[in-house]
């Protein structure tokens, strides 16, 4: 196995952070006495992946909420198509209810009412993911 500048960067931080374990820590520095340059830059401090981590305004995590109810608030179409399909289903369940007839048109409404709720939970959890993601 190779190991990288990369590779020792992220177990650097692990080991700065008393997280690492004794074969790591061991691995990282055998590879700083090997390049003593990459060393003084890591203990330096100058190989910050991206520099201080962003400041968050105070009320970020209200907005957050915000967002995320304003967007679970909205009508999903597949809810209103699954509503209609699971009430014809029924509806056809109780008027077709004999032995002389082929229950066809009862579990063809059934399997469409089904593939609408599916993708209305789909649906509905994809909305969820998004609006945690942040605005747009």
């Amino acid at each position: 196995m190779n190991v990288t500048r990369d590779v020792i960067r992220d177990l650097w931080a692990l080991c700065e952070a008393a997280e690492a374990s004794d074969d790591s820590r061991r691995l990282v520095d055998t590879y700083l006495a090997a390049d003593p340059a990459f060393a003084a830059m890591l203990r330096a401090g100058t190989s910050a992946l991206a520099g201080p981590p962003p400041v968050l305004p105070p009320d970020h995590g209200a907005r957050t909420l915000d967002r995320a109810k304003r967007r679970l608030a909205r009508r999903s179409p597949f809810r209103i198509v699954a509503l209609g399909f699971t009430g014809l289903a029924i509806a056809r369940l109780v008027e077709a209810t004999t032995f002389t007839k082929s229950p066809a048109e009862v579990v063809a409404l059934a399997i469409a009412a089904a593939v609408c709720w599916i993708a209305y939970g789909w649906h509905t959890r994809w909305l969820q993911q998004r609006a945690m993601l942040g605005p747009g």
